[in-house]
């Protein structure tokens, strides 16, 4: 009985083990990261889950919505914190002068030029 039981965690261990790259693949964040300037986050071309990580000052909020200004030394972009992905917030997650880390945000594209959509942030 013992034997049995001391191959079941050996065969759980072993599996454990031999499936941490596949749960990652599945479930991890194997995305790709960029750490940028908000310069380079300018021009950089929009791709499907390429992100970025970049660190800089919460500006003006652009009138009602959930856009902002954001800035580091070397420029200023647009980034958007979208309502259905930060509605457990009742206002925004930043205010205006907050210096944030984002730590996972993605390109986007619209008539304006390039945006930031914030996925993750931590404030600094």
């Amino acid at each position: 009985m013992r034997k049995r039981y001391a191959a079941a965690l050996v065969l759980i261990a072993g599996l454990t083990l031999s499936g941490c790259d596949t749960f990652n693949n599945l479930f991890g964040d194997n995305d790709r990261f960029i750490n940028v300037t908000v310069a380079e986050a300018l021009t950089l071309p929009v791709r499907r889950d390429t992100y970025v990580r970049v660190t800089g000052i919460v500006g003006e909020r652009l009138g009602h919505s959930e856009y902002f200004w954001f800035s580091d030394d070397t420029g200023r972009i647009r980034i958007e914190f979208d309502r259905e992905r930060w509605s457990f917030h009742p206002n925004p997650p930043v205010q205006p002068g907050d210096r944030i880390r984002i730590t996972k945000g993605e390109i986007e594209r619209d008539r304006d030029g390039n945006i930031i959509e914030v996925y993750r942030m931590r404030r600094l």
